[in-house]
């Protein structure tokens, strides 16, 4: 119920007969939506008022948290999981990126078969439905969205494929990462707005009870990369944002070359928050946007 409903409410059941409402003991706060942003491996120094003032304006004007940790090892998995559910892996159950479950089995997102008698990569929605095979539930305590739809919340899980999706995964709410989108209404609603869907999208439901347009295209599509002069090795220089082991940078603010991608994403940062408008307050989101 909004607070809207809820205001409208008290205000008929504190009507006297003559007609005149007796107003309410205190005003109704207005509703509010909570924005979790989650920057896998950005330095708090790299954030500064001339490469990422969008970034560093959200900082200054919320809480900024100056003495958080990770959870160890920093495995994107286990920070996700921790994140979702606010304990230590050892209250989670899930201790890595890759997991050996033998008695699973399933798909990945692709629809490739997986060999659980292997150790799996568990970035991937279809491998993490897959490990609650013979479990009741993915983690083995309660996540902040578990509680957030016990109290008839609405809330999104946005961003990249597996730690998104691990905030939410018994799916109680709206999901958006890399692979899925869930539930069909919010994937029919983006589709008629324009937005290109997650090229194994479909494979979520049923055949035939989500099909993409021909100029779907594949929105999350990994660019190509780049190569050295042998063709074979990958430039990692043009990967990372981070200083290599050993560099004088390391322990310092990043290189400059290495701060170049930061300020687009600042600026991507302020597109969407324009863009937003009234929209984002409809829904308590939770954004997880990690690289590995």
């Amino acid at each position: 119920m909004s607070n809207r409903v809820a205001a409208l409410c008290l205000l008929v059941a504190c009507t006297p007969p003559g007609g005149q409402p007796v107003p309410p003991a205190a005003p109704v706060p207005p509703g509010r939506s909570v924005v979790i942003v989650v920057w896998d491996g950005l330095r708090p120094d790299a954030v500064t008022a001339a490469d990422t003032p969008n970034l560093a304006q959200l900082r200054d004007t919320g809480a900024e948290l100056t003495d958080q940790h990770a959870t160890y090892p920093t495995f994107t998995m286990m920070n996700a999981a921790s994140f979702a559910t606010g304990a230590f892996p050892d209250l989670t159950g899930f201790y890595g990126n890759v997991v050996w479950q033998p008695s699973a089995t399933g798909h990945d997102a692709a629809g490739v078969p997986v060999d659980f008698h292997q150790p799996v990569f568990s970035e991937d929605y279809a491998v993490l439905d897959a490990l609650k095979q013979g479990r009741p539930q993915l983690l083995l305590v309660e996540t902040v969205f578990d509680q957030a739809h016990a109290a008839g919340l609405p809330t999104l899980a946005l961003g990249k494929t597996g730690p998104a999706y691990l905030q939410d995964n018994a799916r109680g709410g709206a999901v958006l990462d890399e692979k899925m989108v869930w539930p069909r209404a919010f994937a029919t609603a983006l589709q008629a707005a324009g937005v290109a869907l997650p090229a194994t999208a479909p494979r979520a439901y049923a055949d035939g009870e989500l099909v993409l347009g021909p100029d779907n295209g594949n929105p999350t599509e990994f660019a190509a990369q780049h190569k050295l002069a042998d063709g074979i090795s990958t430039d990692l220089r043009r990967r990372s944002l981070r200083p290599r082991a050993g560099h004088p940078g390391a322990r310092g603010d990043p290189r400059p070359q290495c701060r170049r991608p930061q300020p687009r994403s600042d600026r991507q940062l302020r597109l969407r928050r324009r863009r937003g408008g009234r929209g984002h307050r409809r829904h308590r989101v939770r954004r997880h946007a990690e690289r590995q």
